[in-house]
């Protein structure tokens, strides 16, 4: 079986590129905007993969949507901040390349399972070797 990656790799550049644009655009607007137009990108993404029949599995469905949800969680937290704390702490929030090891570690989670699960399914249906003697 042929590993397709387009989709999680399309995940994880959009990911890295939301997260540099908000280093470089630190504001309110920037931040709800661009989140919600990849997130909505992302997801529907997400669903043309999954009709597809791009996902190994549940668990490969559910850590790619674990992408998605933190994204929405890093767009609305912008906000939730604000509220609640100095302007000071809100731009410091985003204000460093830790996505980066975010990113990683989901690259490394995603792609790891993806190629477990994949082999795993490959061993599971080869068939047999014979032990027939000549």
């Amino acid at each position: 079986m042929k590993q397709r990656w387009n989709y999680s790799c399309w995940m994880l550049v959009s990911y890295v590129c939301l997260f540099l644009v908000w280093f470089v655009f630190p504001s309110r607007a920037v931040f709800l905007i661009t989140g919600g137009l990849v997130v909505t990108g992302l997801s529907i993404a997400m669903w043309s993969a999954w009709r597809s029949g791009y996902f190994v599995n549940r668990v490969d469905f559910r850590l790619h949507l674990l992408v998605i949800i933190d994204l929405v969680l890093e767009t609305l937290s912008y906000e939730l901040f604000r509220l609640f704390q100095p302007l000071a702490i809100v731009e410091a929030f985003h204000g460093n390349m830790n996505f980066i090891g975010c990113a990683s570690s989901f690259a490394l989670l995603i792609g790891c399972y993806r190629l477990f699960s994949t082999r795993k399914s490959a061993v599971e249906t080869s068939p047999a070797p014979s032990t027939q003697a000549s």
